[in-house]
């Protein structure tokens, strides 16, 4: 008997889920179709499964979209530099991370400012707090430091993945604009602006975050005279 219309996908009894299986679908739907598609119904169809199958894995919708971004924190972790080469891990750390929110901004945006408690969550911590003290810090200083060039990254993953989810449309009638916009700004009111107008357009993402990054890890090096 045919489906007309609305109603539940079809279930396929067949599908061996897992929690590994869940996650993947979940986040290549939300880089296929964005993060208004990310929801129980739309996973399940994408699944071929009820979509009350997924809570055989998760204990909410919160704890699959945690172990989602787990997952892209499994990109920073593989293959970094060791601790010891405190400098080389920080920047290869941090600008990995923003890129893995970036390129999945409907869980990026989301967690950026969550703590995800899973494993590759961990390992990040754990090799970013061996790289402050392989620079000479230890206790509170250390912990500072730590934070102070995580939640950096963090902020700027976050902001990279909510802009990546407006539509090009919007984005490229902000960049536009703005140019234009400041571009145009009487100089005896904001000389400064008009000084600098021809290079802040210049200056892309990429190179902010190298830069923030650089300026973080000078800044450790400043605190061990290192």
């Amino acid at each position: 008997m045919s489906r007309a219309g609305g109603g539940r996908p079809p279930v396929n009894r067949k599908r061996r889920l897992s929690a590994d299986l869940v996650v993947d679908t979940a986040l290549a739907l939300a880089a296929r179709q964005g993060a208004d598609a990310l929801t129980t119904r739309r996973l399940g169809a994408e699944l071929g499964v009820d979509p009350t199958a997924v809570y055989r894995y998760f204990d909410s919708w919160d704890d699959l979209v945690l172990s989602a971004a787990d997952r892209l924190l499994r990109l920073v972790v593989d293959d970094l530099p060791p601790a010891a080469d405190w400098r080389a891990h920080l920047v290869a750390a941090g600008t990995r991370l923003v890129d893995a929110f970036t390129r999945h901004p409907a869980i990026g945006a989301v967690v950026a400012s969550r703590t995800t408690r899973r494993p590759a969550e961990f390992a990040v911590v754990e090799g970013l707090l061996g790289a402050v003290r392989a620079a000479g810090l230890d206790g509170a200083e250390a912990v500072l430091c730590y934070r102070a060039f995580v939640d950096f990254t963090l902020g700027y993953a976050g902001m990279r993945a909510q802009y990546a989810l407006l539509g090009a449309d919007v984005r490229t009638a902000d960049e536009q604009s703005g140019a234009r916009v400041y571009g145009a700004l009487p100089a005896e009111r904001y000389p400064a602006i008009a000084a600098l107008a021809a290079d802040l357009p210049g200056v892309d993402d990429d190179r902010v975050l190298a830069a923030g990054l650089a300026l973080l890890v000078d800044g450790i090096a400043a605190r061990t005279g290192t």
